[in-house]
């Protein structure tokens, strides 16, 4: 199979079309073109739900108009639109939607000229276990001005079902250290271009099948469209990332010890590449940047207690091209197979750093000695989160024994709730949290 075959399929193919089998048919040429004796194959089917919409404005059904509000059906009249340049933030859509509310506003009307406008709006908690709910208004995608503000519309919304893959590629090594990659080519199935992403799939392929090589490696595609599952999460870009951790990750890794987990997203003309401190400050690598709250499935790993590295596309602050990009990574490998076990020793140093300071507050300083290179990632997924802020509508990473400034927080990967958002209850929920994580922290390093 010729390499230009599969990236001939990467320029988006219509939502409107059956997936399955050319889902089946990426994969089909993926393996064929990516094959190599040293690599083994795990494809797991599971069924998914796409939410298609027709709109009708003013009697004609437009084809490019978009409703970003896919589980919203009605029709009426739109007399006092907000009309917005389009927000490609799930959490900026979010926002958008209650300025409408609270101003008065009968719609939103996104507007911009070609790019992705995916990033669809669902009220409800910015979990992966949440159900999605639909806007109360119609919120719409147009590619230009609607000079006329009153305007008519039916909006029909259907589900439809369709059968979709994941492919894990596994690698073995001499080593008990595994590093593990998310690689996410599902904007080829919603009519994004995406070959920059196979292209870099295909060269980290053939980087870790060296025979210099010596770590295990593991290389999870999630091959289906944004949905995922027929819940409609509103966070609905992790539910492939979380479903492979808590499942196939986790029977494939029992006897390894993951040293990173890098997750490379959508990758444009400019990208960036941001790490945990931990992981930034071990690394010591100059195009590697400190990690926050991005909008993708690489953060989610934390939560789980992988190292985190995500390379995202990032138009307008992204320093680094497709070709860097593949530099970089080399670098990143390069550093871990040369010395895992002093990589993960300089990741644990960082990471008591971090910790000590708060552990001393919550009276459990003289445990910071018991962490090491075996358990700190057991510590870390206990005390550290990405959590949603239900009040302020936000999702950061916080500190469990630390989380000053937050309300109602709840796990964005698991769904768990930390505390209750009665400003009565919250001074003993905070207390209840601590003493929580305080004691799973000492089974951890107290034996």
């Amino acid at each position: 199979m010729k390499l230009g075959n599969l990236l001939g399929m990467c320029r988006g193919i219509s939502d409107q079309v059956e997936l399955t089998p050319i889902v089946e048919r990426f994969i089909e040429s993926l393996l064929a073109t990516i094959d190599n004796p040293q690599l083994s194959y795990i494809i797991t089917p599971h069924w998914g739900a796409k939410a298609l919409t027709r709109i009708i404005i003013n009697g004609e059904e437009n084809n490019k108009a978009k409703s970003l509000s896919p589980l919203f059906t009605g029709g009426g009249e739109i007399s006092n639109p907000l009309i917005l340049n389009l927000n490609k933030s799930i959490i900026g859509r979010r926002i958008d939607y209650k300025r409408a509310l609270r101003e008065g506003f009968d719609s939103i009307i996104y507007i911009s000229n070609g790019g992705s406008v995916n990033a669809p709006l669902l009220l409800g908690d910015l979990t992966i276990r949440s159900k999605g709910e639909p806007t109360e208004m119609p919120v719409i995608h147009v590619p230009e001005v609607i000079r006329d503000t009153r305007v008519k519309y039916d909006i029909k919304s259907t589900i439809r079902s369709e059968l979709y893959y994941d492919l894990v590629i596994t690698r073995d090594g001499d080593s008990p250290y595994a590093v593990v990659f998310g690689i996410n080519v599902s904007p080829l199935f919603i009519g994004v271009e995406s070959c920059n992403v196979l292209e870099t799939l295909i060269n980290l392929v053939s980087t870790v099948t060296s025979s210099s090589f010596k770590l295990n490696y593991v290389i999870h595609i999630a091959v289906n469209d944004e949905w995922g599952n027929p819940r409609f999460s509103p966070l609905y870009w992790g539910f492939s990332t979380v479903s492979f951790i808590e499942g196939t990750l986790r029977s494939i890794t029992t006897d390894l010890v993951p040293l990173i987990y890098v997750y490379i997203d959508s990758l444009g003309i400019r990208n960036d590449v941001k790490a945990s401190v931990e992981v930034k400050e071990a690394l010591g690598i100059e195009d590697v940047h400190e990690l926050g709250f991005t909008e993708s499935p690489g953060i989610l790993p934390e939560n789980y207690g992988y190292w985190p590295i995500v390379i995202k596309g990032d138009e307008a602050n992204g320093r680094l091209t497709t070709l860097n990009i593949n530099n970089t990574l080399k670098s990143i490998l390069n550093k871990v197979e040369v010395d895992p076990a002093g990589f993960m020793t300089k990741v644990t140093k960082v990471f008591i750093n971090e910790v000590k300071e708060v552990m001393d507050l919550n009276g459990v300083g003289d445990l910071v000695g018991r962490i090491n290179e075996d358990n700190a990632a057991a510590v870390r997924n206990t005390m550290i989160k990405f959590v949603y802020d239900k009040t302020k509508e936000r999702i950061s990473r916080v500190n469990l024994l630390n989380p000053s400034g937050y309300g109602s927080m709840l796990d964005i990967a698991t769904g768990e709730a930390y505390l209750n958002t009665d400003e009565n209850a919250l001074e003993a929920e905070l207390r209840n949290l601590k003493i929580n994580v305080l004691s799973r922290i000492k089974e951890i390093l107290v034996k």
